[in-house]
């Protein structure tokens, strides 16, 4: 597994926080998160000025899908979100990811690590393209897509990014394993990481 591969999934250190993936007990976090974005976070994230009602339908579809997602909890708070969607058929190879993160803890690199997590996770279930779409001004979501080799594609009012994926390989496996483990050891010993996954 090159260097940059093994370096997407990599914790941001600095934060005192832990990213964990995200289950269908944690829709009521997740809704919360919605919620807290401020008004042009919830814009760049949706698109439009997303109701509440839209907000719980999102909250619900990320958790129910085939997909996956992850957050950031601290001190008990859902603070930064990714999500990952499969498109296409029952045998996937393309996924579209989508990252949410609240004001105080943006330009953070949460953004940056989030990713990487979605695109180890995508790498390891066979998924070789990984889409992101944003608005024209949202610089930051094209700033993280150019850190992990997006080619980004300007067309009249949004902005599309691509990045490839190798196969994935028993290390890459391994690491994603290892990442879910942490975050269960974590919350065993008592780190605040919000509610534990179900089984």
């Amino acid at each position: 597994m090159p260097a940059r591969q093994a370096a997407r999934a990599a914790p941001t250190s600095a934060l005192p926080g832990t990213i964990r993936k995200l289950s269908t007990v944690d829709r009521d976090d997740l809704l919360a998160h919605f919620k807290r974005l401020d008004a042009e976070s919830r814009h760049l994230r949706f698109g439009y000025a997303a109701s509440t009602a839209t907000l719980g339908r999102s909250a619900a579809e990320a958790l129910a899908s085939s997909g996956v997602a992850y957050g950031y909890f601290e001190e008990g708070r859902l603070r930064a979100v990714g999500e990952m969607y499969p498109l296409g058929g029952l045998f996937p190879t393309a996924a579209e990811a989508a990252l949410s993160i609240e004001e105080q803890w943006q330009d953070s690199g949460l953004g940056t690590t989030l990713l990487g997590r979605l695109l180890l996770a995508g790498r390891n279930r066979g998924l070789s393209t990984l889409y992101m779409t944003c608005l024209p001004d949202n610089a930051r979501m094209q700033a993280v897509a150019r850190k992990h080799a997006a080619i980004l594609r300007f067309d009249e009012g949004q902005v599309a990014g691509e990045i490839r994926q190798p196969y994935p390989t028993p290390f890459s496996l391994l690491i994603e394993a290892m990442d879910d483990g942490s975050a269960l050891v974590m919350a065993a010993l008592g780190a605040p990481t919000g509610r534990m996954p179900g089984p």
